[in-house]
């Protein structure tokens, strides 16, 4: 887009109001990244610092943090949702590779919320957090 005269890119995929967390989710727990928690941890503090500097809300960590997982978890399963789609209606059997680590994303969020072990027993007991995706 040009706006002023300057040449702006826009990136409008999945662009909806929500959580902020959603959009850490995306850059930290990104299916094609391994990144290790104490990093992950320290980038969510710097951006909650900067944040302070220009907002008057300032949740508490630990309700942020519950935000975050949540957000992880749906993320992960939107995630694995696109990539089964691409196999099954293109035959595209790129991304098949990062389900199954995208689901232990999930499995990790999961586990320290009481109010969803139903349905992370389901997941487990029917082998999900183990199955290997790959194509036939």
């Amino acid at each position: 887009m040009i706006k002023l005269g300057k040449v702006r890119i826009i990136d409008f995929q999945d662009a909806r109001l929500g959580a902020v967390q959603y959009d850490l989710v995306s850059l930290l727990r990104d299916s094609y990244v391994s990144m290790e928690d104490a990093v992950a941890r320290e980038l969510i503090g710097y951006y909650l610092d900067r944040r302070r500097e220009f907002s008057k809300d300032d949740p508490s960590l630990e309700h942020f943090m519950r935000i975050y997982e949540i957000q992880t978890i749906q993320r992960c399963f939107k995630a694995c949702g696109s990539f089964s789609s691409f196999f099954n209606l293109r035959n595209d059997t790129r991304y098949l590779k990062y389900i199954a680590h995208t689901l232990q994303t999930v499995k990790k969020s999961l586990l320290p919320f009481a109010e969803y072990r139903s349905f992370y027993n389901v997941l487990n007991d029917h082998g999900i957090f183990e199955k290997k995706f790959e194509a036939k």
